[in-house]
C-alpha cells in the first residue's frame, strides 16, 4: 500500500512543490494560492447582493415571480404580496417584462408604507430575468416637497406683494389725480 501512495505522489508532483507529475504539467502552491484568491473572489462577488444595505431583488421572466430576494428586499416582497397591492404588482410586472422585452433599464419610483424607493430595473436577456436594485430617496423626497411648498409661498408672497404695490400704486395715482383736481379747482376760483 505504501509504495501505491508513493507512485501517486510521484504522478501528481505532491512530493516536491517543484516537481512536475509524470507527462503534466505539476500543482504547485501558486496554483493552489491563485486557485483558492479565485474562489475566495467568486464566493465574495457571490455574497454582494445579499450584502447591500437597500433592497435587490430578482424577477423571473418566465415564471413571472420574484427568484430571489436579499434582507432588505423583504420589504417589497412583503408589499407585492399584500392583497391590496396585487394590481399595483402587476403593473409593476408588466414595466419588468417591458424592460426585458426591450433591453434596457428602467427607473422607476415605487413607495412602500411611507417609504419611497427609486427602482433601477436592469434586464439580464441570457438568464431571462429582470434584476431590481432599490434605493430609499424618502428624504430626498421630503426635501423636494419642501422645496416646492417653499417655492409656492413665496410666489403666492410675490403676487400679495405685487397686489399691494398696485394699490399702493393706485392709491398714489389717485392723490395726485385729487391733488390736480384741486389746483385747478383753486386756479378756476382765482380767475373767477
Amino acid at each position: 500500500m505504501h509504495g501505491f501512495v508513493n507512485k501517486a505522489i510521484k504522478l501528481l508532483g505532491l512530493g516536491n512543490p517543484g516537481a512536475k507529475a509524470e507527462g503534466q504539467r505539476g500543482i504547485g502552491s501558486s496554483d493552489i494560492t491563485g486557485a483558492q484568491k479565485s474562489e475566495d473572489s467568486m464566493e465574495s462577488l457571490a455574497r454582494f447582493p445579499s450584502e447591500n444595505p437597500n433592497p435587490v431583488l430578482r424577477f423571473s421572466i418566465h415564471k413571472q415571480v420574484f427568484i430571489y430576494h436579499n434582507n432588505p428586499g423583504k420589504a417589497i416582497i412583503d408589499f407585492f404580496d399584500d392583497k391590496e397591492n396585487r394590481a399595483l404588482k402587476l403593473q409593476w410586472e408588466k414595466v419588468f417584462q417591458s424592460s426585458f422585452r426591450k433591453q434596457e433599464a428602467i427607473q422607476m419610483e415605487l413607495p412602500v408604507k411611507g417609504v419611497v424607493f427609486m427602482c433601477n430595473i436592469v434586464p439580464v436577456p441570457a438568464s431571462y430575468y429582470v434584476n431590481v436594485y432599490a434605493t430609499d430617496i424618502t428624504g430626498r423626497k421630503k426635501v423636494e416637497q419642501e422645496l416646492i411648498a417653499s417655492k409656492e409661498s413665496a410666489e403666492k408672497s410675490m403676487i400679495v406683494k405685487q397686489s399691494f404695490r398696485s394699490e399702493e400704486h393706485t392709491s398714489e395715482l389717485q392723490s395726485r389725480r385729487n391733488l390736480v383736481c384741486r389746483l385747478l379747482l383753486e386756479k378756476k376760483k382765482k380767475q373767477h
